[in-house]
């Protein structure tokens, strides 16, 4: 199963996403937004999945690159930051692979149908 969450600013689902900072490695950094914007709590892959571009920010966009990495969700909580802003759902890595716009994550999600 993929956990999607809701952009913030659009009707479209996407996964978490956000800046690394000198103090968090990459991995470190992709639980703290699952945390923030989903509220699930786990264990982050050693090693990411996956990375594609895109941009980001308005009203004037950047490009910037997603190193995708993997969590395995141990606890969802009932309370997180971002939980007045967002919406999550638990879909089918088939479901998942048609919602996200992403080819670099809709082939990901068809090989985790597959494993």
């Amino acid at each position: 199963m993929i956990l999607l969450v809701s952009k913030k600013r659009s009707k479209k689902w996407g996964i978490p996403k956000g800046n690394v900072t000198a103090s968090l490695s990459f991995g470190e950094t992709a639980a703290k937004e699952a945390f923030e914007e989903a509220g699930v709590i786990g264990r982050v892959s050693p090693n990411s999945v996956g990375m594609f571009r895109a941009k980001k920010g308005t009203p004037i966009p950047r490009n910037i690159e997603v190193w995708v990495y993997l969590l395995e969700v141990d606890e969802t909580l009932s309370k997180w930051p971002e939980k007045e802003t967002r919406q999550t759902r638990w879909v089918s890595c088939k479901v998942a692979a048609r919602e996200l716009r992403e080819p670099v994550l809709s082939h990901l999600c068809h090989c985790l149908a597959q494993s």
